[in-house]
């Protein structure tokens, strides 16, 4: 599944409410880190805005407030960026997805409301990657790890929106 995101796709980052706040870290390490071409964010409360102001981020990147908007930059697909509370999808970014789907854009969806048996009928080269599935036959932990000879790092918080991810991309 991870050769979905290639180098070659064009991605708007739905992040709604996500920019300034919490709930956009998984869109905002995108835009930090991902090798596929960012062409849209789209945001609400940050229309208009530059990505430098609202989050930091020094790219020459247009925020939107729709998907609407979004395709006239020409995605080919819609990077969910966003982590609102519980991983479940509120209703009115559904028809956005929607729209963005009918429009041809695949989707890659990190919350926990999986897309997929949403849309049965998709165009030969579109595709949905519900990330947070759990692979079949996943095991409890077995501390396996400690045999590697590689160095690891821990990242453990109390609670989300603490900084994890992002520290240990850093590292």
């Amino acid at each position: 599944m991870a050769n979905y995101l290639t180098p070659d796709k064009k991605v708007a980052i739905l992040l709604h409410e996500g920019i300034k706040g919490t709930r956009g870290k998984t869109g905002l390490s995108y835009l930090r880190y991902a090798k596929a071409q960012v062409v849209a964010i789209i945001d609400s409360e940050s229309a208009g805005s530059a990505l430098k102001e609202v989050a930091g981020i020094d790219r020459p990147l247009p925020i939107v407030a729709s998907v609407r908007e979004a395709l006239t930059y020409h995605p080919d697909t819609l990077l969910i960026g966003i982590a609102p509370s519980g991983g479940i999808l509120p209703p009115d970014w559904l028809e956005e997805i929607k729209e963005a789907v009918k429009a041809g854009l695949s989707l890659v969806n990190g919350l926990h409301t999986p897309l997929k048996p949403l849309f049965s009928q998709l165009k030969p080269d579109q595709w949905i990657w519900d990330i947070r599935l759990e692979p079949q036959g996943l095991k409890i932990g077995q501390a396996r790890a400690k045999n590697l000879t590689c160095q690891r790092i821990l990242t453990v918080g109390t609670d989300m929106s603490v900084g994890k991810m992002s520290t240990s991309i850093e590292l």
